[in-house]
């Protein structure tokens, strides 16, 4: 594990999913003690979460936009369309993102509407054809980070994008994206001098909160094993771990490249790193271990 030095950066897909990235993170961390040792950290139902809204959180032509409504559709977003367990610490946290998401969900809901009279029908095919277009916009790099997440996941670049193709939600993103490029981003044109004054003009825009002053940045490396593994897998994830630590020890500047490139966890395609996460939100041995470091130094 490594301490970052201060830097900023934006919360991804909202608090929900920074959120689940947080929890996801704790679970992948090692555990210091046997089970019967440690109380179980207390986790958010969406009950606990959405019941901030009111029943109603919108009309739209007429129709009530119901609390239920949006918590499914926020809930669809995650992998297996179930609300990953997000430690009870972050309830308010995530309460306070609420409004925002409830307004980005009404909007996409007329996107969709708007679409649908335009004549742009949720489709695989639409979908397929976004996929191919942001393809063509990665790094090598990116790619490279891609294929080692899938690889992970026993999956493979077609598998995914059948997958994704036959999601409804996809499906009705992609008619949205189709209907907005042809309707309003083909139209417009923005010159390099337009960017520069309107970042001058709304610089206020663009600055992010620094962090808490009880938080810290961490980058850690990741060496996983099945849940029924061998004595011989564990040696072996060991002997992993223990001979990249060797190597950082040797270039602590590569901590970085090696993460990238040998990380078990999805924080491999940000080259290891956590973010910011203050106390309570990783395991305890975990947590003990980060906020005992001091800035660029790393761990055992």
């Amino acid at each position: 594990m490594k301490l970052s030095k201060y830097t900023l950066s934006a919360l991804v897909a909202g608090g929900l999913a920074a959120g689940a990235f947080a929890a996801e993170e704790a679970k992948a961390a090692p555990k210091a003690a046997p089970a019967a040792e440690v109380k179980a950290p207390k986790t958010l139902t969406a009950e606990d979460i959405f019941s901030s809204l009111p029943p109603v959180i919108a009309k739209m032509d007429g129709k009530d936009i119901t609390r239920d409504e949006f918590s499914k559709w926020v809930i669809a977003q995650f992998p297996d369309g179930k609300l990953p367990a997000i430690p009870a610490e972050m309830k308010e946290m995530l309460q306070a993102s609420l409004t925002a998401q409830a307004k980005s969900y009404v909007e996409n809901l007329l996107l969709q509407q708007e679409a649908a009279k335009a004549g742009y029908k949720p489709s695989a095919e639409l979908v397929k054809k976004l996929i191919a277009e942001q393809e063509k916009q990665l790094t090598e790099d990116q790619k490279k980070a891609r294929d080692l997440q899938l690889q992970m996941q026993g999956k493979t670049l077609d598998a995914l994008i059948d997958q994704q193709a036959k999601n409804p939600t996809f499906q009705q993103q992609a008619a949205i994206l189709e209907y907005l490029k042809k309707t309003v981003l083909d139209k417009i044109t923005v010159t390099e001098a337009d960017a520069k004054a309107y970042y001058e003009k709304n610089i206020q825009l663009f600055k992010l909160p620094g962090d808490d002053e009880n938080s810290v940045r961490a980058s850690h490396i990741l060496v996983k094993f099945p849940d029924n593994a061998t004595d011989q897998q564990k040696a072996e994830a060991k002997k992993k771990a223990e001979g990249l630590l060797a190597d950082i020890r040797k270039d602590p500047s590569q901590f970085n490249a090696i993460a990238a490139k040998n990380s078990d966890c999805p924080s491999s395609m940000n080259e290891g790193s956590l973010g910011s996460f203050g106390r309570g939100q990783m395991v305890k041995p975990f947590e003990d271990a980060a906020f005992a470091l001091k800035p660029n130094q790393i761990s055992d």
